[in-house]
């Protein structure tokens, strides 16, 4: 029998002892019989068979220990080097196993496995009178059964997989008991499938839980679902049929369970499944690209995201170099992004959450003129004065912020710069969040926020993905002092801040608060370079 992660169907099988007599002292002993069939109805014919080779492995409670029973043709009669007798007058408590393992034994009876196997195991009992033991198998792992059709007249499939995320596929099988238990580790299982055929995976029964999800990638498409929660018990088996036939791409599948009678029958309720967008065929940087915290990149449709959400740290925005010396021709002086972060020049991401998630927060509790400080100390990252008449319309979040933290060391405790709210804020999720090889996290100027705005669609799409959220705010009104912006981190003048609903604002509205009052809390969504 092929052992793969995948299930193979059984027939009745017929095992004896070699032929040999027991030559003891007590009177001749039975020579045990050993008879086994799998519980279950075939209902498949390929594959209804033993393999030339396979094994299995015994043990009573007459001191027999894991003996090796092989079936050398695969035509279901096994035979063993170690004969099996049935000695004394009580009656012999037997149990078999399938697949055998030659690390096993009574003493320590756990087999540990990474991957699924779908085990079997009986008990019985035999006399030396009645020299016979009818072996009765029982799955004892779980199995998830998954047939796809399609019926869209003369299709040709070029792509057909299935993927099944946040899973247990490891564990202990207990060689005397048959007892199966679930490791904690999850994983993702992937293999192809053929239109009508079922997919059976076998698995160690668990409790299923909200983060199983399916996806299938179909013919350049991604069908997206999960499984509501159950509990997979030992020897029950769900059979889901999944339909992909859809004339309107955006009508939603169901994916409706139903039994099959080779194993314990039970049903698995309804999956929802919805069409995504298909993967694209090359590795290009796109806009809605996710930033791990590793540094590296993941596509905006890679199938792999589902597993890997509490990892990615941000979402692409802006694709290209985004330093000031290559977007606006600043000096080496003024370009403070290319004198610490060289190797930025990819593009702009987005942070996946807020940084005050959930609380609204002020940017300082008093005002500073940070023009006085460019005057008086003669130097400048952003290249330009504080603006009082509009927001900024260069892309210099990270300048600014490496500006404001740089006059908040010189000042020293004895001058309040004006921004010790955002730069506690900064340095907690600097260091909760770094992404490696990229610049640290930073307020974005009002610029970029905008450019965050002209790809909303795809970038809060990507958002979603990972569970997050980015919210738009076209409520926001100044002057009722409401907490629905982002700051920014182009400043205006001692005391007021620009800020962003990330909506088009009305003509007249204000776009700047006090950036001291309480009335004035908002969130710091912050961006990176990478």
């Amino acid at each position: 029998m092929k052992h793969t992660l995948f299930y193979l169907p059984l027939t009745a099988l017929l095992l004896t002892a070699c032929a040999e007599d027991y030559g003891g002292p007590d009177r001749v002993g039975g020579k045990l019989q050993v008879t086994g069939t799998v519980n279950e109805v075939v209902t498949r014919a390929s594959d209804a068979s033993w393999d030339a080779g396979d094994q299995i492995g015994l043990c009573s409670d007459a001191g027999q220990n894991n003996v090796l029973f092989t079936t050398t043709d695969g035509d279901g009669r096994f035979t063993s080097d170690v004969p099996v007798y049935v000695l004394g007058d009580g009656e012999r408590t037997y149990t078999a196993y399938y697949p055998y393992d030659p690390s096993a034994s009574a003493d320590s009876p756990e087999l540990e496995f990474s991957q699924p196997i779908d085990f079997l195991w009986a008990t019985a009992t035999a006399t030396r009178d009645v020299p016979t033991a009818d072996f009765l198998f029982q799955h004892v792992m779980s199995k998830l059964s998954i047939t796809i059709v399609d019926n869209t007249p003369d299709v040709v499939v070029t792509e057909a997989d299935i993927r099944i995320n946040g899973v247990i596929v490891s564990g202990t099988f207990n060689i005397l008991t048959g007892e199966v238990v679930a490791a904690s580790t999850k994983a993702s299982l992937e293999t192809a499938f053929e239109l009508g055929k079922s997919v059976d995976v076998v698995l160690p029964p668990q409790t299923l839980d909200s983060d199983v999800a399916i996806n299938i990638f179909y013919n350049g498409k991604m069908y997206e679902g999960s499984i509501a929660a159950f509990a997979m018990q030992s020897g029950v088996e769900t059979q889901f049929n999944i339909d992909l036939t859809a004339a309107d791409p955006a009508t939603e599948l169901s994916i409706s369970s139903t039994t099959i009678s080779d194993w314990n029958k039970t049903d698995g309720g309804t999956i929802i499944v919805t069409e995504s967008q298909a993967p694209k065929a090359d590795n290009v940087l796109e806009i809605g690209d996710f930033l791990m915290a590793d540094g590296s990149l993941l596509d905006k449709d890679d199938r792999d995201v589902v597993g890997m959400k509490d990892q990615v740290v941000g979402v692409v925005y802006y694709v290209g170099n985004a330093q000031p010396s290559v977007l606006y021709g600043y000096d080496a002086a003024q370009d403070v992004l290319l004198a610490e972060c060289p190797n930025a020049v990819n593009g702009l991401a987005i942070a996946i959450d807020n940084a005050n998630d959930g609380v609204a927060a002020r940017f300082s509790n008093v005002g500073y003129n940070f023009s006085t400080w460019f005057g008086d100390n003669g130097a400048s990252f952003i290249g330009t004065n504080l603006n009082l008449t509009s927001p900024g319309q260069r892309m210099l979040g990270y300048n600014n912020t490496r500006l404001m933290a740089t006059a908040d060391a010189a000042l020293g405790d004895a001058t309040d710069s004006g921004v010790k709210g955002l730069l506690e804020i900064l340095a907690a999720y600097n260091t909760a969040k770094a992404v490696s090889g990229a610049s640290q996290w930073y307020i974005p100027s009002y610029t970029e926020l905008m450019e965050v705005l002209a790809n909303y669609a795809v970038v809060s799409a990507s958002i979603a993905k990972v569970d997050g959220e980015l919210t738009q705010y076209d409520t926001f009104s100044a002057d009722l002092h409401t907490e629905n912006f982002y700051w920014t981190s182009d400043l205006r003048g001692g005391n007021n801040g620009w800020v962003s609903p990330l909506v088009v604002p009305a003509e007249g509205v204000n776009l700047y608060l006090d950036r001291r009052t309480n009335n004035n809390k908002g969130y710091f969504r912050l961006g990176v370079a990478f």
